[in-house]
């Protein structure tokens, strides 16, 4: 029952507490510290759903006595009680594992707590300046009295880099007598050690810090040592040391060696020759304290407070190259307390936890105000100390009974405003926490700076990210008359539209243009901005090659060919052209301008490019702009112009550029012709066309540009002979024999009729020129020649050279040449005078082949007389050959008595049933040859009556015993075949199991 009543009365406390405490607005205008009357009209306005900037939470320690001195690292807590008490406990498991020490000495209490921010390490510092060390576990955690350390301790420095589980490492502990004392204290061994034992002494006095004006010493109220990021390794650490007292605040840097003992002291001997760099503050506070933070061991501070009579004395530390002598302390200030002096004070990052006896209270260190005020309850009254968990982060006050936790929550929520009043933008942008609102806010207020301060190329892009009305932003500049502002805003702009807002785009797209394009005409008109307007064409044309602008710009290219246009730009008309691929526009420019040889460049130039990077289908635009261009660039450069269209090879249709070369007909113009003939040639030897047209047009070229003499070309018979080798013929013959017989080309002529198989024809008329080499050449043996057709020219020839040359030497050759020819076929030709003499050896040859020819015959009869004869001996042989069966002869399929009913024996000793012989022989057979084999089994082929009969049995022994069934070629060709079908396979694999 009073377990519940103390719920209840615990849980009204705290409602009662929530609706007394509110977070006071960071924003107040009002200037100076606020009374309690500002307090509480802050309150009201500040809003209750949002939880103040630290979350209070009441611990509810179950604790024998009285709270006397508090302390808590890395989630352990350690508490003073009444009767020199300690307990020790673990905040997430508070019961579970907690350490009672008790101090055994009724004539001294507690002073002072010092505990290491891992939690391993604890100091106890007595008021009869006696020091104990205590650690963590086992018997670590027995009490150790450090004898030879006799004063009061005000503060410690722990080492963060040297510290472990068992060891302190080099520490400094600041004394109530103005000295800083350098010791290590080492758990192995249970006693008070320094780095280098045996002779050294295990207690060092590094310095003593100098008198006040007053000459008294001040106690060291502030300690704490820093290692420089980057600056330690396993011999040497540099590190910065900041000593505090009630007035002063001192500096010390340096490096030591980490393989000394004692380590700090030849740090601070340094100080005996260089002036130590100190701030006095004047004022009386007796409890002056020294925080950093981040206060994480792991991390390096950024920022330090120091509790003065006169104020908060705050500041930065930068950490660079600075010497012994050098100052790391930056931006500091004075904050003054919103109240009286407070007793004691934590550090966050961006708050300063004051505590009072019967309040705590938290100070913006940005802007000086006081954002946050818990009032502790009558009950609780008075607080007693404040401390932080440097590893958790936690906040911890406590008065005798009562422990309350304070949880940062968000206390960056409005520093964005804070630096953004200051003009610190890229903090505020840090800070923003992501709000979009935020962002924006911030953004447009930079941006108005920027603009106010005439630095309109950085206005513009952050004017660019902001929500700010479109027309408002670009009035603004185009007011200030800034063109460059404006376009680079317009371009930031264009960036960050959405894909979907086609609209939008086209419009600056085009604006933009516009601006470009009235900028680049005002510098052409002036000779003296030549470099101005070269770097302007760089940038307008970057501009339009913007992979984001590529679907906008093939969208309104129309639009921007007429802006271009009304500007009278032709050279920015070619580029956006060809940034379009609209490479026609481009060409029908150049020759507009009579600008060929650039026109013939850029098409030969694009059109190989995408004869290699693109498809066919690609490169048919380009050839399209061939066909349409080439009449005129032919007239005007003909041999570059087929020039380029030989480098594309196949990809140009021959057919289609005939137009560009039609006007070769009238042969005025040589190099007009040549180049038309070289690219028809091309076409004829290298890409094998068999165009007829373009074949016919090269025929009718190389009869037109024969030579004046009246000598036929020799191109055309070259021409004439190739194409007569190959068996078919691409060029119009009857229209080439018509141009040849219409320029009298004779010898063409008997070409052109030798490829159209008029071969008589065609020697008639080489024997008319007369050219009997050429006639030969004709007659010479064909493919599509018949051996009667060749006798014939040849005897025509023969004729000519004997009736009209009167040569008979030269005609009797022609009977070695020509094998089809005798004596007797030319000696009709000869006139009755001629004498013998001239071809005698002509009938002896023939007398003599005609003898060679009977002999070859009579040996042939003789052979084919005794193959006849050798014939009917084997014929006689089989008829008496016979085999013998004997009477248990079987069948080789069914294994029965093979006489028991017909049967076949062939040479090889097989002998089969006919019936078993003719089942095995048609499962062999295929096709037709079974359904006839299967047709006379059944009887139903063959005529009826014992003719009949007869040839059915004939027919069947044919097909069955035309071979053996296992030596034959049935047999080999089954080879392939399965010795089990497949419809048996299973029915056999099953009587095998």
């Amino acid at each position: 029952k009073s377990a519940k009543m103390v719920d209840l009365l615990q849980q009204f406390d705290a409602d009662d507490h929530a609706r007394s405490r509110q977070p006071v607005n960071p924003f107040d205008d009002t200037e100076g510290p606020l009374e309690p009357h500002h307090l509480q009209s802050a309150r009201s306005v500040a809003s209750s759903k949002e939880f103040p900037i630290f979350k209070r939470e009441d611990a509810n320690y179950q604790l024998p006595s009285g709270i006397l001195h508090m302390t808590a690292s890395n989630g352990y807590i350690t508490i003073t009680l009444v009767g020199n008490t300690i307990y020790r406990f673990h905040v997430k498991n508070p019961r579970g594992h907690a350490e009672y020490i008790e101090l055994k000495r009724d004539d001294d209490r507690i002073r002072r707590l010092f505990q290491d921010p891992t939690g391993q390490h604890l100091l106890v510092c007595m008021e009869s300046r006696d020091c104990i060390y205590i650690g963590r576990g086992g018997k670590r955690a027995q009490p150790r009295p450090l004898s030879k350390l006799r004063a009061h301790v005000e503060s410690v420095a722990w080492n963060k880099v040297e510290q472990s589980d068992s060891s302190t490492g080099p520490i400094l502990l600041g004394c109530s007598n103005g000295v800083i004392v350098e010791t290590e204290i080492d758990t192995q061994e249970g006693a008070l050690l320094a780095q280098a034992r045996r002779s050294k002494p295990n207690l060092v006095e590094v310095y003593q810090l100098m008198r006040d004006l007053s000459d008294h010493t001040e106690p060291v109220t502030g300690l704490a040592m820093v290692p420089f990021p980057g600056r330690v390794n396993k011999l040497e650490a540099k590190y910065f040391i900041l000593a505090t007292t009630p007035k002063r605040i001192y500096q010390f840097i340096g490096t030591v060696n980490r393989t000394r003992s004692p380590q700090f002291q030849e740090l601070f001997q340094q100080y005996d020759t260089v002036k130590v760099q100190f701030q006095e503050i004047p004022g009386t506070l007796n409890n002056s304290q020294l925080h950093m933070w981040p206060s994480n061991p792991k991390l390096s501070p950024t920022s330090f407070a120091w509790l003065t009579g006169a104020g908060l004395y705050y500041g930065h530390l930068g950490f660079e190259d600075q010497v012994p002598g050098d100052s790391l302390l930056q931006d500091y200030s004075l904050i003054p307390f919103p109240q009286s002096d407070p007793i004691g004070m934590l550090l966050t990052e961006f708050h300063c936890v004051l505590l009072y006896r019967d309040r705590v209270e938290a100070v913006c260190v940005l802007n000086e105000k006081l954002v946050f005020e818990d009032v502790a309850r009558k009950r609780d009254y008075p607080l007693l100390s404040i401390c932080v968990d440097p590893i958790q982060n936690t906040i911890y006050t406590h008065s005798k009974f009562k422990v309350v936790i304070y949880h940062p929550h968000r206390e960056n929520r409005n520093v964005w405003k804070i630096f953004l009043d200051k003009g610190q933008y890229e903090l505020a942008k840090k800070y923003s926490e992501g709000n979009q609102e935020n962002m924006d806010i911030i953004l447009v207020k930079q941006a108005e700076h920027f603009f106010k301060q005439e630095r309109y190329q950085e206005a513009a892009v952050l004017f660019s990210q902001t929500q700010l009305s479109f027309e408002e932003v670009a009035l603004k500049f185009i007011q200030a008359n800034r063109t460059d502002a404006l376009k680079l805003f317009l371009r930031k702009t264009l960036q960050s539209l959405p894909e979907k807002n086609k609209t939008q785009q086209t419009m600056l797209t085009t604006w933009l243009i516009e601006l470009y394009l009235n900028e680049l005409g005002v510098l052409r008109d002036d000779e003296k901005h030549g470099k101005q307007l070269s770097t302007m064409k760089k940038e307008f044309y970057a501009f339009l090659q913007t992979p984001l602008l590529r679907e906008c710009l093939e969208a309104n290219k129309k639009i921007v060919y007429d802006l271009i246009s009304s500007h009278g730009a032709s050279d920015d008309l070619i580029f956006f052209s060809s940034l379009m691929k609209d490479y026609e526009r481009v060409i029908a420019h150049c020759i507009q301008n009579y600008n060929y040889e650039e026109a013939l460049d850029i098409l030969t130039a694009r059109a190989s490019e995408a004869k290699k990077t693109e498809g066919a289908a690609a490169f048919k635009r380009f050839a399209d702009l061939f066909y349409k261009f080439s009449p005129i660039l032919m007239q005007q450069f003909p041999r570059r112009t087929v020039q380029s269209w030989i480098t594309m090879e196949r990809s140009l249709e021959p057919g289609k550029l005939i137009p560009a070369l039609v006007q070769c007909n009238q042969p005025t113009d040589a190099a007009l012709v040549s180049s038309a003939i070289t690219y028809l040639e091309f076409c004829v030897d290298t890409l094998k066309s068999r165009d007829r047209a373009i074949h016919n047009f090269l025929v009718s070229l190389y009869v037109k540009t024969r030579s004046r003499s009246g000598e036929e070309g020799e191109k055309l018979k070259q021409y004439l002979k190739k194409q007569s080798q190959d068996s078919t013929v691409y060029y119009d013959p009857q229209y080439a024999l018509r141009l040849c017989m219409e320029h009298h080309l004779d010898e063409a002529c008997v070409l052109i009729y030798a490829a159209m198989g008029l071969y008589a024809e065609s020697v008639e008329l080489a024997l008319k020129m007369p050219d009997v080499e050429l006639a030969r050449s004709i007659a010479r043996p064909q493919p599509m020649m018949s051996k009667d057709m060749q006798k014939r020219l040849w005897l025509m020839i023969a004729q000519h050279v004997i009736e009209e040359e009167k040569d008979i030497e030269k005609a009797m050759t022609f009977l070695k040449e020509c094998t089809l020819l005798r004596i007797e076929d030319v000696l009709p030709f000869f006139s009755d005078f001629v004498t013998i003499d001239h071809f005698k050896d002509a009938i002896c040859t023939s007398l003599s082949e005609y003898n060679a020819h009977i002999d070859d015959l009579k040996s042939e009869m003789k052979g084919a007389t005794d193959s006849a004869k050798n014939i009917r001996s084997d014929i006689q042989d089989i008829r008496s050959k016979y085999s013998v069966i004997e009477a248990d002869t079987k069948c080789e399929i069914c294994e029965l008595r093979l006489l028991t009913r017909g049967f076949y024996m062939f040479p090889c000793r097989h002998a089969f049933h006919k019936d078993c012989l003719a089942i095995e022989v048609k499962e062999m057979l295929s096709g037709n040859r079974k359904v006839q084999l299967e047709n006379l089994l059944d009887g139903q082929e063959g005529h009826e009556g014992s003719r009949g009969k007869d040839s059915r049995k004939e027919r069947i022994d044919d097909i069955i015993g035309a071979e053996c069934l296992y030596c034959g070629e049935l047999m080999i060709e089954s080879i392939d075949k399965p010795f089990i079908p497949f419809d048996q396979f299973e029915e056999a694999h099953l009587s095998w199991l």
